[in-house]
């Protein structure tokens, strides 16, 4: 699940962090379906829209590993493989998150 905001309608982007990230862990509706944060696409920034993304417990994401997410000097290839869509080993396929946005107007 994607959520898009226009960062020209946001007052602070720390504060939309903040707030997304009290309302995955606060949110009973997130609680209830086990949505967790995609780690990639989570304040991640492209034009002027800043994306959040959730995903279900069955779904499994390779860009979402724990493992990956480890700070080092040099880009992680395993983290690299999975960002380019390539398979992580033998017999595995590789799960990246896409972007879809649909226009939704709320008024």
């Amino acid at each position: 699940m994607e959520v898009k905001f226009d960062i020209e309608t946001v007052d602070s982007l720390q504060g939309l962090h903040s707030y997304m990230n009290t309302l995955v862990n606060t949110n009973d509706d997130l609680i209830r379906y086990q949505m967790r944060k995609v780690s990639y696409y989570w304040g991640f920034h492209e034009g002027s829209y800043v994306y959040y993304m959730f995903a279900p417990p069955w779904i499994k994401l390779a860009v979402n590993d724990v493992i990956n997410q480890q700070v080092t000097k040099k880009t992680n290839e395993r983290v690299m493989k999975a960002i380019n869509g390539e398979p992580l080993g033998y017999n595995t396929v590789s799960k990246r998150p896409q972007l879809y946005s649909k226009e939704i107007q709320i008024e």
